[in-house]
């Protein structure tokens, strides 16, 4: 994907926005005809701590505009990474004069027009620096508008809108969706999914009146009951990190911090992943699952708590369990073939 840069305003990007409209409104009229109600989301994205992917020049940019654009942008980088802002912000400024469709520039006004304390400007900074990618990772404005839009049409039919991206906004510091919700461009932290769940919760349960609106645990303990443990956070993170060292994230501008901050999340939790930490974790979670037992987000996590602390047989009971929770499914099988295979009892192992 790395190598399939699109510029915004493509035909082939008319076609997504043509064809993600027809598909979305054919779903709600077969909600509709079924008096399904629906909760229509906008899609919010890594807007503060995400650079675009991939940029291209506007189209007949000559040889000189080019050259005078670079000499602009670089000097402005100069500036910026001097911590200068305002004089960054200026070159910037002229730069976009010759050509206002790289999107690496509009992300880096953005950081300039923020760190300036001019949050309007900064917010729709990251807004138009996410619309010019050329690697369209993230959904944009036109297809947030046409959710909207759908929202609106299909509002006498059973059809509601949870505008998440707003939602994400309002919550966010400086207005702007980061780091604080967003591991990377689209993939929610906990606390992410927190606020956007309990967003939907709410609408769901106005929807079909129910009393509990705003009604629900804190995050905190919201995490406590999911079994959520700080080697679980750990794992999320390594996971992350493994992900954005390959291409298309090797190509941002801020790779290298985003590399580093993610080592540093991780230092702080490397405690966790002691044997005897992860043991006592395990346990967490074992008194949650033996309150839950029919629970297979519990039990999965319980397994893997348990092997990573070294207690195989607990592990072996946990995956033979959801074997039973799950028979549709391949993966306790899977795993727990991983686990005897690693234990030498192939002769044992389910047939993966």
């Amino acid at each position: 994907m790395a190598g399939q840069a699109i510029r915004p305003g493509s035909k082939a990007t008319q076609r997504v926005y043509q064809n993600f409209e027809t598909n979305l409104r054919e779903i709600l009229t077969v909600a509709s005809r079924a008096h399904v109600p629906v909760i229509l989301c906008t899609v919010a994205s890594n807007l503060r701590d995400c650079p675009p992917f991939a940029s291209l020049h506007r189209e007949g940019l000559s040889s000189e505009q080019l050259n005078g654009w670079r000499g602009l942008y670089e000097e402005g980088v100069s500036a910026q990474m001097a911590g200068d802002a305002g004089n960054a912000l200026n070159l910037f400024m002229k730069a976009a004069g010759i050509d206002d469709e790289f999107a690496d520039l509009a992300f880096r006004r953005a950081e300039c027009s923020l760190e300036a304390g001019r949050l309007k400007d900064a917010a729709a900074g990251f807004q138009d620096a996410r619309d010019k990618d050329a690697l369209q990772f993230r959904a944009d404005t036109e297809i947030n508008k046409m959710i909207r839009n759908a929202a609106t049409a299909y509002g006498d039919r059973g059809v509601r809108l949870l505008d998440a991206e707003s939602f994400l906004v309002s919550h966010s510091a400086n207005g702007v969706p980061g780091a604080d919700f967003f591991y990377e461009h689209v993939h929610f932290t906990p606390e992410g999914n927190y606020e956007l769940s309990r967003a939907v919760a709410d609408e769901a349960a106005r929807a079909l009146s129910l009393p509990t609106v705003g009604d629900w645990l804190s995050g905190s303990n919201c995490f406590r009951a999911l079994g959520l443990t700080d080697w679980n956070r750990f794992d999320a993170l390594n996971t992350i990190l493994d992900r954005i060292q390959s291409a298309p994230f090797t190509a941002q501008l801020n790779h290298t911090n985003q590399v580093e901050k993610i080592r540093q999340s991780m230092a702080n939790l490397k405690f966790a992943t002691k044997p005897a930490v992860v043991k006592q974790q395990a346990l967490e979670v074992s008194r949650l699952a033996d309150k839950n037992p029919d629970d297979p987000d519990l039990r999965w996590n319980l397994a893997i708590l348990m092997q990573n602390a070294g207690d195989y047989a607990g592990a072996e009971q946990q995956w033979r369990a959801l074997q039973e929770l799950q028979p549709q499914s391949p993966l306790p099988g899977h795993n727990l073939a991983q686990l005897l295979e690693g234990l030498g009892r192939t002769s044992e192992a389910p047939n993966r």
